[in-house]
């Protein structure tokens, strides 16, 4: 229903030929198309504990560039990850760390817990579950919870019933 959605504003967007009302279709398209996202797991050197990390295209490539580039170091570089920016314009940055006990880039703490995963592989089963996706009615319910109007798609209200439409005083507890 999503991608409907999107697709409906991007072919007003191609009708039209006035540039500012191509320029609003096509961002109005944009909020409902898919954006490709990709979950990158590491360890936390300062707690020791896996986390998993949710970022877009570029920034898992920009990720992945460091990351071989330094595949041949692995064992004696650690990472350190950070995000600038907000919305669109964030950009992530991975940067190598050295493990030298003579370089105070890492803590002893954060060294032990690097040492706890040596040798060691990623537990994949944490991406288990991770992502969820909505049914073609919970997705027309919360195209309609934002504003769409899910009549231009043509589908109507009774596909997309809103959570406790169907509810009546008998029904409830109190």
């Amino acid at each position: 229903a999503w991608d409907k959605a999107g697709e409906y504003y991007s072919k007003l967007a191609f009708d039209t030929s006035d540039k500012d009302k191509q320029t609003e279709l096509r961002n109005e398209a944009y909020k409902y198309r898919a954006k490709e996202r990709f979950a990158m797991g590491f360890i936390d050197l300062d707690t020791g504990e896996p986390i998993i990390i949710d970022v877009s295209k570029p920034q898992a490539q920009a990720i992945h560039t460091i990351i071989r580039k330094n595949e041949k170091k692995l064992a004696k570089v650690a990472f350190e990850l950070e995000k600038n920016g907000q919305g669109t314009s964030t950009s992530v940055l991975l940067s190598p760390l050295s493990l030298d006990p003579e370089d105070d880039e890492v803590t002893p703490k954060q060294r032990e817990n690097y040492a706890k995963y040596d040798g060691k592989q990623f537990d994949m089963a944490l991406f288990d579950g991770l992502l969820y996706e909505a049914d073609d009615s919970e997705q027309l319910q919360l195209l309609t919870q934002a504003g769409f109007d899910i009549a231009l798609i043509g589908a109507s209200k009774t596909e997309a019933p809103i959570a406790g439409d169907d509810i009546n005083e008998d029904d409830l507890p109190f």
